[in-house]
């Protein structure tokens, strides 16, 4: 992370909220509400979604207090569009580290994060067994997650980007991993996970997406079969 970044960091995390009006004429933004959920704390990697209505989620990732220096991802919520928030919550105090969070939501108010999570063994290395991509869901609208291990570490180890169809079905995550690019998929609301590999990068030159990527419709359904 840059300097600027750390500066960042520190500086916590903040909610800008800007309301229109229901008209069909363009509006100037005259004022935008302002809102420091975690000022002055060691909070980074911000990132937000809207799901059932009124319903206004962010997450980040934390460093906490204590001998292991341990990383977990914590979540605010909002039940009256984001003009008042709750305090930040640990959605699952497991995992040393946890980073790159990430956070989506249905219609119906369940609420999914992921993040890569970095368990370590006796000798200080990740342990490959324990570690990758975790994703974790609440259905009591980000009170309490049930976290479960998506993908191992070699397939997902940077950058997760999670998104759910409004359903609540069907959740995808693309993240770097080996050998390049792969999507992690569930169609059955996160019980189960499989990961679809990218092919092998190529330095400079970019090709057609695997044959499995292009038969998911642009809405997000499920690949026929």
């Amino acid at each position: 992370m840059s300097r600027i970044g750390q500066s960042l960091a520190l500086a916590g995390v903040l909610v800008f909220a800007h309301a229109t009006p229901r008209t069909a004429r363009p509006v100037p933004v005259r004022a935008i509400d302002r809102q420091a959920l975690s000022a002055g704390t060691d909070d980074w990697e911000p990132s937000l979604a809207l799901g059932a209505p009124g319903q206004v989620i962010v997450s980040a990732t934390r460093r906490t207090d204590g001998p292991d220096s341990s990383i977990r991802t914590v979540v605010w919520t909002s039940e009256d569009g984001g003009r008042r928030f709750g305090p930040s919550a640990i959605a699952v105090d497991g995992h040393r580290m946890q980073g790159d969070a990430r956070v989506a939501a249905d219609r119906k108010g369940t609420v999914h994060l992921s993040w890569i999570g970095v368990e370590v063994d006796s000798t200080g290395r990740p342990d490959m067994a324990r570690s990758g991509l975790v994703v974790a869901t609440s259905t009591d609208r980000g009170r309490t997650f049930r976290d479960r291990l998506a993908a191992p570490l070699e397939s997902a180890f940077d950058k997760p980007e999670l998104a759910v169809t409004p359903d609540g079905r069907d959740l995808y995550v693309a993240v770097e991993g080996m050998p390049g690019l792969n999507l992690v998929a569930s169609h059955d609301g996160g019980a189960s996970w499989t990961t679809i590999r990218s092919r092998p990068a190529t330095f400079g030159r970019v090709g057609p997406a695997p044959s499995r990527w292009r038969r998911m419709a642009p809405s997000g359904s499920r690949p026929s079969p």
